[in-house]
């Protein structure tokens, strides 16, 4: 068998991955009753209400067990606030911002 007869040849592998949106825990804070969870979009500049989803879970005990998720964006500050206007103010004091 003559080695020399054989061409070289050369594979190249890709391996692309397919884009997946991961979710990470990035901390708990407990929900204050009574106020609404508010976000800053730093690009807009828009105050936004993020949405809390609820769900609740039959125990063993035969009680409901009631568990709230926020799904946010970690870029975007967040605060607790009574009402959207409450929450401007708030971002205004805090980031030194001049929102309406």
């Amino acid at each position: 068998m003559n080695l020399d007869s054989h061409k070289n040849i050369k594979v190249e592998h890709r391996i692309e991955a397919e884009k997946k949106q991961e979710f990470k825990l990035i901390g708990s804070q407990r929900k204050r009753r009574g106020q609404k969870l508010f976000a800053l979009d730093r690009d807009n500049l828009k105050v936004y209400e993020v949405e809390i989803q609820r769900k609740e879970v039959a125990e063993l005990n035969k009680k409901l067990k009631t568990t709230h998720k926020a799904v946010i964006n970690p870029k975007h500050p967040m605060l607790w606030a009574i009402n959207r206007k409450n929450a401007i103010r708030k971002f205004n004091n805090y980031e030194g911002l001049n929102l309406k």
